[in-house]
């Protein structure tokens, strides 16, 4: 996997650095972004990014040193986003989950589905093992549905009560994209 690419003429994957904690603290310290995912936690502060730095750096050792995380990064902007890739094992590693956020002032322009169809095809591309890609989204989050549905992701199910969020249960739909699509 490259640690870096293009995506169009705008935007660009890079690998996160510790300079990009700044812009990661700003973008991620967001209610909707707290609500729409799974493990950002809100508010998110300094220590959060550097936690999440140091997770990450396990990850990619326990990978093989494969990136598995990057920066959605507009040219003229900088960092308006990021986007990862999960990395199964064993009886599932044929099947990697994706997961991505953009900043607010970046939503609804087309960098999220850019990124994920970018992101997508270099998965399948490196990986030649890799089958499947998913992602859940939770049943109030239309707009991350439609840049999955978008990106080639097609509607697998909807799960009632699926994941547990502040307590409550939360439906969600599963998307994937197979190596075949």
């Amino acid at each position: 996997m490259l640690p870096e690419f293009d995506i169009n003429a705008e935007l660009r994957l890079r690998q996160l650095t510790q300079d990009d904690f700044p812009a990661l603290v700003e973008y991620l310290n967001d209610e909707d972004i707290f609500r729409n995912t799974r493990s950002i936690p809100h508010p998110y502060t300094l220590k959060d990014a550097q936690d999440f730095w140091e997770k990450l750096r396990q990850r990619s050792q326990e990978a093989g040193g494969a990136p598995h995380h990057w920066v959605i990064e507009h040219r003229e902007h900088g960092f308006t986003g990021t986007i990862s890739v999960f990395l199964r094992e064993g009886i599932d590693s044929h099947s990697d989950e994706i997961g991505y956020v953009m900043g607010r002032p970046w939503r609804g322009r087309g960098y999220a589905t850019a990124a994920v169809k970018a992101l997508t095809a270099m998965q399948f591309e490196t990986r030649p093992n890799l089958i499947r890609l998913s992602a859940w989204v939770y049943s109030y989050n239309p707009a991350s549905k439609r840049v999955l549905e978008k990106a080639g992701y097609v509607v697998e199910g909807f799960c009632r009560a699926l994941l547990l969020k502040n307590g409550q249960p939360v439906d969600a739909w599963l998307l994937a994209r197979l190596r075949n699509d």
